[in-house]
């Protein structure tokens, strides 16, 4: 039997790419007081040391935008800093490493981030400056019940806990790592403690920040390809990737075509497990979709109860799917109207053969039944 082909991608042109457009893709971290909460016991060799009840230099925050250097330190400094990728889509977490690595399943990962890292903000949209800036963490977000550029532990746990049920259950996702609570942040680049953060009002007392690293095959997701300078890489780098995962050997990789139904295809399983698993994403977006076609960002997901939720997360997908064959079109000129018709089609009848029509009536007859009992 060949030897499996590791999921490597385009990661060294993605590394090189970051290294190149520096003011916009790397942010200096520095590392602050941190306890490692908790360690993901099915990933026992893990390429990185990090141990439950101790301190890790993984526990690290933003401090400063536009570093002078223009190449990624590959070792923290004395001080514990560093400079990490950070992405426009991405504004409270960072790329820890582009690494393989397994877990005990024999799942391959690639890309590992941490979320909860600060807040990273790219103002290019109304001020036309393309770099990224460290802002201030904490405070109110408008259109979530969050704190900007952080991340709560219970929400962390939630998260942890999801993407457990999800692989259990065949759904492709992100798996959780770690999780690392926080002692101090870093605000206007000085290490505060959590008390004086709650004091100058920019925490809640029962909040607690926390670190969630995450193994993904890639991170990126459909929406990325709308921000990023150079989707085309992006889009060459996952093909690639999904073609070594799926065994492709060599030079042979999946052509764009068989990329883009593997992709409508699994996105459709995925979806359709979800739902005969009894969940509920409610934001199937561009945003937490991954070119992978894993579904992440499950801090939202709930129990699903009626046929407006499926519904919804049914719409959701496709028409996330239809901005993918948007964005590719543009890239590739391309059809957009063939496109987007055969991977909504294929993404329907990937759907239908795992969570039929006939399925769904006895599930939700059920869930009424026992909604009464």
């Amino acid at each position: 039997m060949p030897e499996r082909e590791l999921p490597t991608g385009k990661g060294g042109e993605l590394e090189q790419y970051a290294s190149e457009h520096w003011r916009e893709r790397l942010v200096q971290f520095a590392e602050v007081k941190n306890t490692v909460d908790w360690v993901n016991p099915d990933f026992p060799n893990l390429p990185f040391r990090i141990e439950e009840g101790k301190s890790t230099p993984l526990g690290m925050f933003a401090e400063m935008s536009f570093p002078t250097e223009l190449h990624r330190r590959l070792k923290q400094d004395s001080e514990g800093r560093c400079l990490l990728e950070v992405s426009p889509e991405h504004r409270r977490s960072t790329l820890l490493g582009r690494v393989i690595f397994q877990d005990a399943q024999g799942n391959l990962y690639r890309d590992v981030d941490i979320k909860g890292i600060g807040s990273i903000e790219f103002p290019r949209f109304f001020s036309g400056s393309k770099n990224a800036h460290v802002t201030q963490p904490g405070g109110e977000l408008d259109y979530t019940l969050g704190k900007r550029g952080l991340l709560d532990y219970n929400l962390a746990l939630y998260d942890r806990d999801t993407s457990e049920a999800f692989l259990r259950a065949g759904i492709s996702t992100s798996r959780t790592v770690g999780i690392i609570k926080l002692e101090e942040l870093l605000v206007d680049e000085k290490r505060v403690g959590l008390e004086e953060v709650r004091n100058r009002g920019l925490l809640d007392p029962s909040f607690q920040p926390v670190l969630e690293m995450r193994a993904f095959g890639t991170k990126t997701r459909i929406q990325d390809l709308e921000s990023h300078e150079n989707p085309e890489l992006l889009l060459n780098d996952a093909r690639a990737l999904v073609s070594q995962m799926v065994q492709q050997k060599g030079d042979i990789h999946l052509s764009y075509p068989d990329y883009f139904l593997w992709f409508a295809k699994t996105l459709g399983k995925n979806v359709a497990h979800m739902h005969e698993n009894g969940w509920h994403h409610d934001f199937l977006t561009p945003h937490n979709i991954t070119l992978d076609a894993r579904i992440v960002d499950l801090d939202s997901v709930g129990d699903l109860t009626t046929e407006r939720g499926r519904n919804g997360d049914w719409t959701a997908a496709r028409g996330s799917l239809s901005m993918f064959a948007s964005l590719v079109a543009e890239m590739r000129r391309a059809k957009f109207g063939e496109l987007s018709t055969l991977m909504r089609e294929t993404f329907e009848r990937s759907y239908d053969e795992v969570f039929p029509q006939e399925a769904r009536k006895r599930y939700f007859a059920n869930t009424k039944r026992e909604a009464a009992a």
